[in-house]
């Protein structure tokens, strides 16, 4: 009796054990955010992506608010050239209010990056600016990272983050060493790889 109540307390259990295993753990909305969740046509959402920056752009250079008001979601986060954090409200009065003047520039040599995570686009825009800033001209290279939410009123840009790309010879060089090894701030060799 003994025996068979020990065969029934094991049974039980390895019973118990192999049903807690099968159990399906929940799903982890982070994880799932991989390729499996890529649009039917990729190519041509981010194709829209870039359509998209175009069309920003020519609403810039015209000051359309109507436009920029249908393609900027209502909690946009700007982070501009000074690292200020701006709110749609606050870019919009900058155009209207004629402090920022955006002005055509040479596109050749812009590019546009765009990756999708489903209805997300994040895009990675090099650019040449032309613009007025508080009346000053504010011309360069700028590269922009974006992300894009695409819903029921098409793509919306959520997030934007300019950052600009100076010339060697107009950056602080102090904290960029020097590669060449006759210079006296070269950068230290590296002993293991000799």
């Amino acid at each position: 009796m003994r025996q068979a109540f020990m065969v029934l307390a094991v049974s039980t259990f390895l019973i118990m054990f192999a049903a807690s295993c099968t159990q399906v753990a929940p799903a982890d909305p982070v994880a799932n955010a991989t390729s499996t969740s890529q649009p039917a046509n990729p190519e041509a959402d981010k194709a829209e992506v870039r359509k998209f920056f175009d069309d920003q752009g020519a609403a810039m250079m015209r000051v359309d608010t109507a436009t920029l008001d249908k393609m900027w979601a209502e909690d946009l986060v700007l982070i501009d050239h000074e690292g200020n954090t701006l709110t749609k409200k606050q870019w919009m009065e900058l155009l209207t209010s004629g402090t920022e003047k955006i002005e055509p520039g040479d596109p050749s040599s812009n590019t546009t990056d765009v990756r999708l995570y489903g209805n997300t686009a994040v895009a990675v825009l090099k650019v040449s600016q032309k613009a007025i800033l508080n009346g000053k001209p504010h011309n360069g290279r700028m590269t922009i990272s974006a992300v894009l939410l695409k819903g029921d009123r098409g793509w919306q840009l959520v997030s934007a983050q300019l950052s600009e790309l100076k010339p060697l010879s107009d950056a602080n060089t102090s904290a960029r060493p020097e590669t060449s090894a006759s210079s006296p701030t070269a950068a230290p060799s590296n002993p293991a790889a000799n």
